[in-house]
């Protein structure tokens, strides 16, 4: 957390502060408070890859299910078609991340980035994106609080 986010005193006050996700989607490893972007990336790397998104020191794991993706296809589908017969630009998926500011690091479930974003027109190959989507888009789970939305 940065030295603008008090330290959360206890589980509750660290949920409060997240939003009031459930529990189980905060990562223990590292402790909360201490995580970096390399975790966020050593999760999306692994074996039994895990979607998370870094917020201030802490890991959370993004609420995901089947149909969930099925609406992010159709909708990366539609921008996708669209940004490709104008040549827009280019449409990332759900295990794109972004780093939004420094400790807030998000990972859309579809992303659109137009050609004047892109140095040199080439998509940096960068682990985390400086580069901030000109659109983003999440697909609400049942488990999503009124906060996250």
């Amino acid at each position: 957390m940065d030295v603008l986010t008090p330290k959360p005193e206890s589980v509750a006050d660290l949920i409060d502060r997240l939003g009031g996700i459930p529990a189980e989607r905060i990562r223990m490893q590292p402790p909360p408070g201490t995580a970096t972007e390399k975790d966020l990336v050593r999760l999306l790397d692994a074996e039994d890859k895990r979607i998370c998104e870094l917020i201030d020191g802490v890991l959370v794991e993004k609420a995901v299910a089947t149909r969930e993706g099925l609406y992010a296809a159709y909708v990366s589908r539609m921008i996708w078609n669209h940004a490709e017969e104008f040549d827009l630009g280019v449409v990332l998926g759900g295990d794109s991340p972004f780093r939004f500011r420094l400790g807030l690091v998000r990972v859309p479930d579809v992303s659109f980035v137009s050609w004047g974003r892109i140095p040199g027109g080439e998509f940096p190959d960068d682990p985390i994106s400086e580069i901030i989507p000109d659109l983003a888009v999440e697909v609400l789970s049942k488990t999503n609080t009124l906060a996250e939305i």
